[in-house]
C-alpha cells in the first residue's frame, strides 16, 4: 500500500528580542539587512536550508538569530 505523502506546517519561532531582531540575506553579523522583525512576532522557520550553527532560515528568504527565537 502507498502511503501518502504527509503535508507537515512548517516549523515556526517567535521573536525574543525587545529592540527586533535583523532579517538578514545571507547568515552573517554583517550581511545587508532584510527588514526587522517585530518582538513577538511568530515566523516560519525552513529547516531544508543548511545554515551555519546559530542561524536559522526563514520560509520566503532572510536568516536570523537563533538565540533570539523561542
Amino acid at each position: 500500500d502507498a502511503v501518502p505523502d504527509v503535508v507537515t506546517s512548517p516549523e515556526t519561532a517567535t521573536v525574543h528580542s525587545a529592540p527586533g531582531l535583523n532579517l538578514r540575506k545571507h547568515p552573517a553579523l554583517n550581511a545587508p539587512v532584510l527588514r526587522v522583525l517585530k518582538d513577538g512576532e511568530t515566523i516560519p522557520i525552513d529547516n531544508s536550508v543548511e545554515v551555519p550553527g546559530g542561524w536559522k532560515a526563514v520560509m520566503g528568504g532572510g536568516y536570523v538569530m537563533s538565540e533570539f527565537l523561542k
